[in-house]
């Protein structure tokens, strides 16, 4: 599943006033360790859920689209298998940089096999708002406004 949250940060602030929704950040719940894995500034890296909530004033489980027992154990090893690579700053005005992350690009990479199997004809940005992940998504959880 991802987490997407508004976090309490100064670029929190920024993103969630620049794209003008109400989030601002997502990861990726790695169930195996009880963890996140996530896109921020010092790069791709694992998170307690505890550490990740404490930065959050409101939180969704997203189901992806295409999540099944297969394809997200899939999903969450490709995310492991990114961990320690660099942040995507120019992922904060909708660009992409080869071999970095920004936080959605992180999630969405993750799942990018079964994006292209499932979507051939209309591919799917590397590069989306945390507040329009619930459109690839089910949410499962919503903390409220």
């Amino acid at each position: 599943d991802w987490i997407v949250m508004r976090t309490v940060r100064i670029v929190g602030n920024m993103v969630a006033t620049v794209t003008q929704k109400p989030f601002s950040h997502a990861a990726i719940y790695d169930a195996e360790y009880d963890s996140a894995i996530e896109a921020v500034a010092h790069g791709v890296h694992r998170s307690s859920l505890e550490d990740l909530l404490r930065k959050s004033q409101r939180v969704l489980v997203i189901r992806p689209l295409w999540a099944n027992d297969h394809n997200s154990r899939i999903a969450v090893e490709r995310a492991r298998n990114l961990l320690g690579k660099s942040y995507d700053y120019s992922g904060l005005v909708g660009l992409s940089a080869r071999d970095r992350y920004y936080c959605t690009e992180l999630c969405m990479e993750a799942y990018r096999p079964f994006i292209q199997e499932k979507e051939p004809d209309n591919p799917i940005p590397r590069i989306i708002q945390p507040g329009h992940m619930y459109f690839w998504g089910t949410i499962v959880y919503d903390t409220g406004p």
